[in-house]
């Protein structure tokens, strides 16, 4: 899926979304129907669950919408799960110094630049991408 948020702001232009805290797959849908750049799935402010996350994406990418999690805390786990699940970008609350800055972006790039483990899940089009002529 392309991504329309980051295609626009590598060009330097203007990028529009919402927060989405409805919980509604319908409108997570409609909102990439209004042809918005992304939509910010709130999970640090609603309760929502990986796997309710990860339905919500799949809505949005369905519209060729952008999705960006701000995820609840700066864990490990929590960055992995929802990079596996297919975010696009993720927003981090309470980061206050450059060391937990580091932190979480050794937790989300690939080795040499960071930590991360390979693992192809749906956010890696479960390695498949480019096998089938896609």
């Amino acid at each position: 899926m392309q991504n329309r948020m980051l295609e626009k702001l590598q060009k330097n232009q203007n990028v529009t979304g919402t927060f989405f805290e409805s919980g509604s797959l319908a409108v997570a849908e409609i909102l990439g129907l209004s042809k918005l750049d992304y939509i910010l799935i709130d999970m640090e402010h609603a309760p929502y669950t990986i796997k309710e996350v990860s339905t919500f994406i799949m809505a949005a990418e369905l519209r060729e919408t952008t999705a960006v999690v701000r995820v609840k805390n700066t864990l490990r786990s929590t960055i992995l799960n929802v990079l596996d699940i297919g975010a696009k970008g993720l927003v981090i609350p309470a980061v206050k110094t450059v060391d937990e800055v580091k932190q979480v972006l050794e937790y989300a790039k690939y080795y040499p630049t960071g930590q991360r483990g390979a693992f192809f899940p749906r956010g890696a089009d479960y390695g498949l991408k480019g096998q089938f002529g896609n």
